[in-house]
C-alpha cells in the first residue's frame, strides 16, 4: 500500500482541476467491441463529483461491469476511483487513477502500480463521439470506439 501511495503521489496536479470540464463525458454511450457492445453511462457533475457504470453484452448476458466515481482530491486534483467485477461477487477494493490532464476535450487518469490498466484516456474530438483507451505495460492498447446510445 505504501508503494501505491507513494506512486500515486507523484502523480499531483501542478494547477486545480475542474470537474465540470468533465461534462462532454456526462451521458449513455456504447461501443461494438469483444464479440458484443459495451455500454457506458456517466452522470453529469454535481455536486464536486461524477459517477458512471460500464458493462459488456453478449448473447443477452453481462459478462463483464465496472463502477466509477471521480472525486475531488484534498490538492486540487481529481482522481477516478475504479470497482471492477459484480459486487455481489466476493471482495472488491477500489482502484485510484489520479488526473494527470482534464479539459474540455480530454481526460487522462494514472495508476503506474496498477497492473492493468496502468492509465485510462478518454477524448472527444467532435462532441459526437468519445474514445477510450486502457493502457497497460507491455500489452497493447485497448481502444473503445463509443457512440452516443440512443
Amino acid at each position: 500500500m505504501i508503494a501505491l501511495v507513494c506512486a500515486i503521489g507523484t502523480l499531483a496536479p501542478t494547477t486545480a482541476m475542474n470537474i465540470d470540464d468533465l461534462r462532454w463525458m456526462s451521458g449513455s454511450w456504447k461501443c461494438e467491441i469483444w464479440g458484443g457492445t459495451f455500454e457506458e453511462v456517466w452522470l453529469p457533475p454535481s455536486g464536486g463529483t461524477m459517477q458512471g457504470v460500464g458493462r459488456h453484452l453478449s448473447d443477452g448476458k453481462t459478462g463483464f461491469m465496472e463502477f466509477m466515481s471521480i472525486e475531488p482530491t484534498s490538492d486540487g486534483g481529481l482522481t477516478m476511483w475504479m470497482v471492477l467485477g459484480a459486487p455481489s461477487k466476493g471482495d472488491k477494493k477500489p482502484v485510484p487513477f489520479m488526473a494527470t490532464k482534464v479539459d474540455a476535450k480530454e481526460s487522462v487518469w494514472e495508476n503506474p502500480a496498477n497492473s492493468s490498466p496502468t492509465a485510462i484516456h478518454y477524448s472527444t474530438g467532435d462532441g459526437e463521439g468519445m474514445v477510450c483507451t486502457l493502457k497497460s505495460i507491455g500489452k497493447p492498447d485497448e481502444v473503445f470506439r463509443f457512440v452516443r446510445s440512443k
